[in-house]
């Protein structure tokens, strides 16, 4: 509910005439209102129904927002250029995990103080994790400003930040080949390797990524094991032995 803090959030979005904006949890419009202003689409995905009515209500037929009932989570997103949201707790993970595959210039999200921490450990940092590690491949993050109780109506049980992700393009071709295997955490760590292999031109055919995969020596238990259960310590490992060829 604090102007203050809506402001500081959009100005961070770093929003451009004419761009796309994705949306999550718009609720009652209060963030909204100030990206219309800035954007040239909103696109607001809202799961909960009893928002609906309120959205339409408050914003009529404005042309340039659509407004979504979704989940985010299984929502095909569109082309957009940038993303914002006062990030439902529950599924902030499980959305920064599938932006991993959604190109977009920058976001721009309220969240827990813990999870964006998190998000924006440091390698020295104890609470360097998978998911730290994994944000970083795609993106910098940073943790912008902390966000008082008092902004909220009610006040929430936890502190919380904004935190900032601007996509990193590929710095070379392990950078490359590393994000887009991590595009693919569904598949068996041998599969998504072999596609990544492929997409990132190191192999011209899925026989010549096989024959790659077999020269890395890469341990088969990192190769049998479901990419997305891949421990930080296996990560790490993965990353050293594609970075050495």
């Amino acid at each position: 509910m604090d102007e203050a803090v809506i402001e500081k959030l959009v100005e961070l979005s770093d929003i451009c005439p004419g761009e796309t904006v994705l949306e999550i949890g718009p609720g009652t419009g209060n963030i909204t209102a100030p990206l219309l202003e800035r954007a040239g689409k909103v696109i607001a995905v809202e799961k909960n129904f009893k928002y609906l009515s309120v959205l339409r209500g408050r914003f009529g037929k404005e042309p340039k927002l659509e407004i979504i009932h979704h989940d985010i989570l299984f929502y095909r997103i569109p082309a957009i250029d940038r993303v914002v949201s006062n990030l439902p707790y529950m599924i902030s993970e499980a959305v920064i995990r599938r932006l991993f595959k959604v190109p977009f210039r920058s976001a721009a999200f309220v969240l827990s103080s813990g999870f964006a921490e998190k998000i924006t450990a440091e390698h020295s940092d104890e609470r360097y994790s998978k998911l730290s590690h994994l944000t970083g491949v795609f993106y910098d993050a940073k943790l912008e400003a902390e966000v008082s109780n008092s902004a909220y109506l009610p006040a929430p049980n936890v502190s919380t930040a904004i935190v900032t992700l601007q996509t990193r393009e590929p710095e070379d071709e392990h950078h490359g080949l590393m994000q887009e295997l991590f595009k693919q955490e569904d598949k068996k760590t041998v599969n998504a390797l072999r596609e990544a292999l492929i997409w990132v031109g190191v192999s011209g055919t899925k026989r010549e990524a096989r024959s790659k995969i077999v020269e890395l020596n890469i341990p088969t238990s990192l190769l049998e094991a479901p990419l997305s259960r891949l421990s930080l310590e296996q990560i790490l490992e993965l990353d050293e032995l594609l970075a050495a060829h």
